[in-house]
């Protein structure tokens, strides 16, 4: 399951190629979140992943801009990277 996220996930990044669970209208503070939580589903993707998908938006289009990676990356730092 480390290599799954939830749905919420691959909607705010808008990545199609994530892997997901298939449970789409799960509730964030059900205990079946919880219990998929535990058992290693990611609430965010691994920061080397993150990193290389701002990358590589840096370089298609050779100017730095707030992309949604970045905005996802600023807004989970505190809970999901520190």
């Amino acid at each position: 399951p480390h290599e799954l996220h939830f749905p919420s996930v691959a909607d705010q990044l808008q990545w199609p190629s994530l892997l997901i669970i298939d449970w789409i209208e799960i509730e964030r503070y059900s205990s079946e979140y919880t219990f998929l939580k535990e058992i290693g589903v990611r609430q965010a993707p691994e920061l080397s992943v993150l990193v290389d998908r701002i990358v590589a938006q840096y370089h298609s289009t050779n100017q730095f801009h707030m992309c949604k990676e970045l905005r996802f990356f600023a807004e989970h730092f505190q809970t999901d990277y520190s």
